[in-house]
């Protein structure tokens, strides 16, 4: 019986110690692929697209942009302390500037003057960290609506419009003296860099027409001039959500070396890279293999600014595929021979295909919001990524389990065959049940699926796993995701409820069920059935 028991504890060691970690890492044409830790945070108070998102003490903030309808949002989202707070702006600001001064206080201005994206704005305020209160800030010297902003000197450098004329404006908070100069290309969303302590670069991929722009480069101070690597690879560009041009700061202030990475991809927009901007310099970044274009499900699509964590000194790009898996690929920019390592998320359909996303001081990398199907329906949900690598500290890997294992029962055999002595077998003992009918036990028997906002964290945690492994079963036993996996046994019991009860509400049905909304209860439903919760219920009847 003691040999039974040490031959079921070695098969399940063998298991544990790399089953659960490896079975979600993927090989694809050279590349490995490594599950993200993913944590879906509540929804945000406004769904929104066109906003901008900048870190705030232990969490984020989300201003500006507009939300259901095409109507702007005068407010601003923070999530502080594990929670939502509402704040109202002054003015609504959809497609604004935005950034985060040295004094921490943070600047939101310009954008779209009314409803359904129509002309631009001037006001400009100014959120106090202390208060928590916006207050007004001297207008700007030009509507202004995709533009970018710098601090500079104490100042704000500002340039980039849509649909108007642009120039580069040289912004005081403390009264209304401008100096501007008019650009002969306008720019929308265009790049501010430092290329030295008192004077920038200014370009973009596209002008204030949304037609491509050239490979000149515009400076503070002095004349422009061509760079003709940005002939063949085109800076990022979105039109869904504010400028990034810090995020992608890789020098030394305190030196006087002002360098940026800057995410481009080729004239098909099909393949993505990294150039170096080192003061005036423009060059490629090498790696040891392109990112790749392509992943285990098909055509990828870099969706965002370079976000670069100067601690790991990790340059991430996040991308999306046509399941809406995320990734993010990571380039060790600062080592002789840049490697790319790729990371991947299962489904997440309650963000946009073009979320706005963040690099927190952690090191995390928050999605939030984004476009839906159209201006007039933007998404509302929030997740967060931790790209964490997986190593032996972390567990054996598989094989390494395995051949312990294997040593392990050869020797328990031989222990076995020399103490049998004809002595009677006892019964074996009950197999323990596996993952996936723990995760399957947990969802029927306790309907763990009627909890509102219930995230693939929860269920791990309640199950004493990982979310990797978790995600994993339920894609291996089912072939679904996480979310449509709770979606289908939340659609099941609305069903039921619709058949036995006539007189609940449509919402009292999606709040029992464990959808977050009516409207979303109402979407899944007709996804996975064909037919409203309505026309279900009529024809049952």
């Amino acid at each position: 019986m003691k040999c039974r028991a040490l031959i079921i504890a070695v098969f399940l060691f063998s298991a544990c110690q790399g089953g659960e970690k490896d079975s979600a890492i993927l090989e694809h044409e050279g590349l490995r692929y490594l599950p993200l830790q993913t944590e879906r945070l509540p929804d945000m108070p406004s769904p929104r697209t066109g906003h901008v998102l900048l870190p705030f003490g232990d969490g984020f903030m989300a201003v500006g942009g507009h939300t259901t309808g095409f109507v702007p949002v005068a407010q601003a989202d923070i999530f502080h302390s594990g929670k939502w707070t509402t704040v109202p702006t002054l003015y609504p600001h959809d497609t604004p500037f935005g950034l985060t001064l040295k004094d921490r206080r943070i600047v939101i201005g310009g954008g779209y003057a009314e409803c359904f994206g129509i002309g631009q704005s001037w006001g400009v305020e100014c959120f106090d960290p202390e208060t928590w209160q916006f207050s007004p800030l001297p207008i700007l010297g030009r509507k202004r609506a995709h533009a970018s902003a710098l601090e500079m000197s104490g100042n704000l450098i500002i340039s980039g419009n849509w649909w108007a004329p642009d120039d580069v404006e040289q912004y005081c908070f403390d009264d209304y003296k401008r100096s501007a100069s008019l650009l002969p290309e306008g720019r929308s969303y265009p790049f501010i860099l430092r290329s030295d302590i008192d004077n920038a670069l200014i370009f973009s991929a596209y002008t204030e027409y949304s037609k491509p722009a050239s490979p000149v480069v515009d400076r503070l101070k002095g004349g422009s001039f061509e760079v003709p690597l940005l002939k063949e690879w085109i800076p990022y560009a979105s039109i869904n959500h504010g400028p990034y041009p810090e995020g992608g700061f890789i020098g030394d202030m305190s030196t006087g070396r002002f360098s940026y990475l800057v995410h481009v991809t080729d004239t098909s927009r099909s393949h993505s890279a990294l150039v170096t901007v080192n003061g005036e310099n423009f060059s490629l970044l090498k790696t040891e293999q392109p990112i790749p274009s392509e992943g285990p499900w098909g055509a990828i699509q870099y969706v965002d600014y370079a976000h670069v964590d100067r601690s790991s000194r990790i340059a991430w790009l996040l991308g999306v595929d046509d399941s809406l898996r995320f990734y993010l690929a990571g380039v060790d920019y600062a080592s002789e021979k840049p490697c790319v390592s790729m990371y991947y998320t299962e489904p997440i359909l309650e963000v946009g295909r073009t979320p706005n996303a963040r690099l927190l001081p952690d090191g995390r990398i928050v999605l939030c919001g984004g476009l839906g199907e159209s201006n007039y329906e933007p998404f509302g949900g929030v997740y967060v990524l931790s790209p964490v690598k997986i190593s032996v500290s972390q567990g054996f890997p598989a094989w390494a389990g395995l051949l312990i294992g294997a040593f392990i029962l050869l020797g328990a055999g031989i222990v076995y065959g020399k103490r049998r002595s004809g002595a009677k077998a006892s019964p074996a003992p009950a197999a323990p049940p596996s993952m996936a009918q723990r995760i399957d036990s947990l969802m029927r028997e306790r309907q763990f699926f009627r909890k509102p906002d219930l995230r693939l964290a929860d269920v791990a945690h309640e199950l004493g796993t990982n979310s990797t492994y978790v995600s994993a079963c339920i894609n291996s036993e089912n072939g679904v995701s996480f979310p449509d996996y709770v979606a289908g046994f939340r659609v099941r019991y609305a069903q039921e409820l619709l058949r036995k009860d006539s007189d609940k509400t449509m919402a009292e049905i999606a709040a029992e069920s464990g959808f977050s909304n009516e409207k979303s209860f109402l979407r899944t439903f007709k996804a996975q059935t064909g037919l409203t919760p309505s026309q279900f219920r009529d024809s049952r009847s």
